[in-house]
């Protein structure tokens, strides 16, 4: 059986990136392959903790007394050391990020490395931040790349976002699709019902979105669009479910362009 250190899976169950993370590792035959979560700050609800420690698990927090860029590296270090990994899964959305991994795993001794990108672009409210990240990420994905067994993505072009045009055609470079059990996820009529009640949606042309309140998930076009159509259809409703760093200028856009439930 072979142990793999796995970053990226802070927030389980909020975050979606985080949650494919946890869903792979509860799949995976443990007597073959165990994802250790390296999550830093913070736990995940006690039911997933309960289901990673189940499969044999082991979640690595960081002390609340080491704080900044170089303790964490010389913590992962450590864990590194002390119990002997020999691969790493570096999931993230930005190459400066993984950057960080690659050299703490390389300092530990750890010569397996993945890189795994989630992403198309940086995730930041403010463009002066986005721009200076986005030139920072640059500046790093030559060496992630250099030091990456292969190169994994979620889609092309989040490969393409993170190790350039040349490497995802190249025979290293895999695309990895976040799968979804879809039978947990197929047409109930009577759940529907429960809910349209609940919500008070009968008669209604109800469109849905789930995702977190982010710059990145661009709720902003979404509203806009629907401020439009339900000005020529006034029967149509528009439900919003998530949390996050721009709930609360969502909420206040929601109110000032659509009718708010």
């Amino acid at each position: 059986m072979k142990r793999v250190l796995v970053t990226g899976a802070a927030n389980i169950g909020k975050a979606g990136v985080a949650t494919i993370i946890y869903k792979w590792g509860q799949e995976f035959d443990n007597t073959v392959l165990v994802y250790d979560y390296l999550m830093q700050r913070g736990l995940p609800d006690r039911k997933y903790q309960e289901k990673i420690k189940e499969k044999g698990g082991i979640i690595y927090t960081l002390p609340r007394n080491q704080k900044g860029i170089l303790a964490t590296i010389q913590w992962i270090k450590s864990i590194i050391k002390e119990n002997n990994y020999q691969i790493i899964h570096i999931n993230s959305d930005s190459a400066y990020v993984a950057a960080a991994y690659v050299y703490a795993a390389k300092r530990g001794g750890i010569k397996t490395i993945y890189v795994h990108s989630h992403c198309t672009q940086i995730d930041d409210v403010h463009i002066y931040n986005r721009m200076i990240k986005t030139i920072i990420h640059k500046m790093c994905k030559p060496y992630i790349c250099y030091n990456s067994k292969c190169y994994l993505a979620c889609s092309e072009l989040a490969g393409i976002w993170m190790f350039g045009k040349r490497n995802v055609v190249s025979d290293k470079y895999y695309t990895i699709y976040n799968g979804v059990e879809v039978e947990k996820y197929l047409f109930d009529f009577d759940t529907r019902k429960q809910y349209r009640e609940k919500l008070k949606l009968d008669g209604k042309f109800v469109i849905g979105n789930i995702g977190r309140f982010s710059y990145q998930k661009n709720h902003n076009f979404l509203i806009d669009v629907f401020s439009k159509l339900h000005k020529k259809y006034s029967d149509t409703v528009l439900v919003l479910i998530g949390t996050g760093e721009y709930e609360t200028v969502i909420k206040e856009k929601v109110k000032t362009l659509c009718p708010i439930r």
